[in-house]
């Protein structure tokens, strides 16, 4: 015995033994006699400092109504201190909540971290390809970096790419290994961070019934709860309110140029929201609960499972404050709906809209309710709309792509967004021109001689026949809207006065409105080269593909010639775009092809440069709001609103205040006065008084009854409306004036106007409705009536109302 323990290779096993045996009987007694202890402090002492984010402010109309509000929703994620570690481990964890998540139907709540797409027909491409190549590369190489990608490759190539990086199986689809990249990226980019990652948004409860049914078999998920955007109201202003989405490098370059870094402000860019469009943009800084200022923080204690078991100390965070808006969420959905049914009737030529008021081509169109001493508007609409709810908590892209093409644009605001030729609702503001001007009197009686033919024999002509209007003084002028009278004003007056006048009424510019409307512009000899460029752009690349000058010419070099060829002013010698086209770009060199290069210079002069000229013709039409007047409906309520509040142009509104949490007033809009007309009362009474007598006055005498009084008889006669109708051309058909049929298919394109104020002796509200393609302006008249009843209607249940809890209750 004493041998083996001299022996030491005995002794180093002995002490072995020993030593193993002591942490076997150690590891014996922890799990089984401490097992429970020491399990339930590993459940309770871990502590962590989690986040806490309050919620985004509402958006309220004037009475209180909620137009944007949060709700609760379920957000499936992943934890990353729980996920599995191996390639093929999570691929299939992420593939079976994934897939879970696309059976119920949930496929648009999923996060999309990939600029890969796949188009209807299997094709793979970037997001960004339709933007100009500099903007690819930027988005390209910021993509690259953040991601951790150092090869250039084509989409589908780059799947391919990330495929293998991420160890993906050859076997799945496209689609599924998209869905599996995406969250990969997202883990990888939020690599250094301890956020969960977030997997889909807004998911059913049937989802999340589901996932918590496998959960002990899905690793590292975790359901949370948080407020999200809801839209109560579906598409009700939809491109006043606008919507939010997640930050993009677009949201993160345009913050920037403004001086602030979204992720320094407090913004968490991988899972916050930020306003897109509309107020929600705009006031997004009162809005969010995104910046640090605003965030709270709670230091608890969590379990193994990453679930709070103690609350240690809690920092709450700070919601959003809610803005208030100008609008009256009643007559906003009234006006909408009146407009949208009525454009409906008239483009089906269903009553009223039998036989000449039938429109078969309207499918737009806009309508404004303004406070004519405030510029507060009450009610803007533009149809067609979309619901908002779609972009909550993502757009998937095929529903966003059959919006963007469906008929009548739903995404664009026509009410303030586009700008129309506004026919005869500018009379007003000729006449008061003129009179201001000293180029008439009130008394001066112009005879109407039909056409206009000081410049040309084929000038242009009055509405009516021959001799219907007889002599025309300013007010009988608006009452019959009488072209030639304003033609004569017009001339007398030249392109200049015009554009100062038009400037001081606010019918060139922008009109003040807080989320960004398009500037109206009278025109003249300066802008119409601006004005019809891309016209003449169009016409100049068609003449020159016509003539076969693009073959083997890449698109860059064939858009700077055609550019080139675009600038040159309309005087230019056709011996000069000859030397151009030849000489300079290169074409039509030898001597057989003369005859082309002579064809394709004359009609580069005549086709398309052509359209640069401004003739007094031009100026005379101007007069009636046709040659290059192109104004907004918005710009047009507000000149309305000038003429009956006495001369003032009112900055236009649709923000009103923001309210904080607690209920301070934080910030309030005033009205603002852009320009005090200072206009002779006598004229302002005498427009207010045509307009009157357009909508009133019965009388046969003279050139007949006022334009639009047909279209308001048996109104209730205590609503007196003072109005203007219009009627604009926007399409000149060659030959119209011969062919009959021509001369149809271009009234159908006419737009139609109507504007109005209201109560007559003392005005509240301006009225504007504009129908592209509306045919004539008693279709707009008929909408502007059914909407100016509606006012007084809601006016007098509101009155009996004296709380906002009693109006929502009668809105519901």
């Amino acid at each position: 015995m004493l041998k083996w323990f001299k022996n030491r290779f005995f002794l180093f096993g002995l002490i072995c033994i020993l030593g193993f045996s002591t942490l076997l009987l150690r590891l014996a007694y922890l799990t089984v006699e401490l097992g429970e202890t020491y399990y339930a402090l590993s459940m309770e002492r871990k502590s962590v400092e989690i986040p806490l984010r309050g919620s985004r402010g509402n958006i309220l109309d004037r009475n209180g109504i909620p137009m944007a509000m949060n709700k609760q929703m379920f957000v499936v994620e992943l934890d990353k201190q729980r996920m599995p570690t191996g390639d093929k481990q999570l691929n299939d964890l992420i593939y079976r909540v994934v897939s879970i998540i696309k059976q119920n139907g949930d496929t648009t709540s999923l996060m999309d971290n990939i600029p890969i797409k796949i188009d209807k027909n299997g094709r793979l491409y970037y997001i960004w390809e339709n933007k100009s190549p500099e903007s690819q590369k930027r988005d390209f190489e910021r993509w690259k970096s953040d991601a951790g990608i150092k090869v250039d490759l084509p989409a589908a190539d780059m799947l391919k790419h990330l495929r293998e990086r991420f160890e993906i199986d050859d076997d799945l689809p496209d689609d599924v290994a998209r869905d599996i990249i995406s969250v990969r990226l997202d883990i990888y980019m939020n690599r250094y961070r301890a956020n969960p990652i977030r997997i889909a948004t807004d998911v059913s409860q049937k989802t999340v019934a589901q996932l918590e049914t496998y959960a002990s078999e899905l690793p590292g998920l975790q359901i949370s709860v948080e407020m999200g955007r809801y839209y109560p109201m579906g598409d009700v202003a939809a491109h006043i309110i606008g919507y939010v989405g997640r930050i993009s490098d677009e949201d993160i370059e345009e913050y920037k140029s403004k001086g602030i870094d979204l992720r320094e402000a407090g913004y968490d860019l991988s899972v916050d929201r930020i306003g897109k469009m509309g107020i929600e943009k705009y006031a997004e800084k009162w809005l969010t609960a995104s910046t640090r200022d605003k965030h709270g923080m709670l230091w608890a204690e969590v379990n193994s499972a990453g679930k709070v078991v103690r609350v240690l100390s809690e920092t709450p965070p700070q919601d959003g404050n809610d803005v208030v808006l100008t609008l009256d969420s009643r007559l906003q959905k009234a006006v909408e709906d009146i407009l949208g049914e009525e454009i409906h009737k008239m483009a089906a030529g269903l009553p009223p809209y039998e036989g000449d008021r039938q429109a078969p081509y309207a499918n737009r169109g806009a309508a404004v309710v303004l406070d004519v001493h405030t510029g507060e508007i009450l009610a803007m609409a533009s149809y067609p709309s979309f619901d908002l709810n779609l972009f909550i908590p993502a757009i998937s892209n095929e529903e966003y792509q059959r919006i963007l093409n469906a008929p009548g644009k739903p995404l664009t605001a026509v009410a303030f967004q586009e700008r129309f030729p506004s026919g005869s609702v500018i009379k007003m503001m000729i006449g008061i021109a003129a009179l201001m001007e000293g180029k008439t009197s009130l008394d001066e009686q112009i005879y109407d001689a039909y056409r206009y033919t000081k410049y040309s024999g084929s000038g242009p002509r009055c509405w009516a026949r021959p001799g219907v209007h007889g002599h025309e003084n300013f007010v009988d002028a608006l009452k019959h809207s009488c072209d030639y009278y304003f033609y004569e004003m017009a001339d007398r007056l030249g392109i200049d006065k015009i554009n100062k006048w038009g400037r001081l009424f606010g019918l060139e510019g922008h009109t003040g409105l807080e989320i960004g409307d398009v500037e109206s512009s009278i025109g003249g000899p300066e802008k119409r080269p601006i004005n019809r460029r891309p016209l003449i752009v169009s016409n100049i690349k068609a003449f020159m593909k016509s003539a076969g000058c693009f073959k083997g010419v890449d698109p860059e070099t064939q858009k700077e010639h055609v550019d080139r060829l675009a600038d040159l002013p309309y005087e230019t010698p056709i011996s000069e775009i000859k030397k151009i086209l030849r000489d300079e770009l290169g074409y039509f060199k030898s001597k057989d092809e003369n005859k082309k290069l002579d064809n394709l210079a004359n009609n580069i002069k005549y086709g398309a440069l052509w359209h640069k000229r401004w003739t007094p013709e031009d100026t005379v039409r101007t007069g009636i709001g046709q040659a290059d007047v192109q104004v907004t409906p918005l710009a047009v309520a507000r000149y309305i609103a000038a003429i009956a509040n006495g001369g003032k142009v009112l900055e236009t509104h649709v923000f009103k205040k923001v309210v904080s949490p607690e209920g301070d007033v934080l910030h309030e809009t005033q009205p603002v006065v852009v320009n005090d007309l200072d206009i002779k009362p006598e004229y302002l009474e005498a427009a207010r008084l045509g307009m009157y007598k357009v909508v009133n006055d019965r009388s046969s005498a003279g050139g007949g009854a006022g334009t639009a009084v047909s279209y308001f008889a048996g109104m209730d006669s205590s609503i007196v409306v003072a109005g203007k109708t219009g009627t604009a051309q926007t399409r000149v058909i060659r030959g119209a004036d011969k062919d009959p049929q021509k001369r149809l298919e271009q009234e159908m394109r006419n737009v139609a106007w109507f504007g109005a104020y209201t109560p007559y002796e003392n005005p509240e509200i301006a009225i504007v409705v504009m129908i592209p393609n509306g045919r004539t302006s008693s279709n707009a008249a008929i909408v502007a009536r059914r909407i100016i009843e509606e006012y007084y209607r809601l006016k007098n249940t509101q009155s009996q109302f004296s709380t906002v809890d009693e109006v929502n209750q009668l809105k519901q």
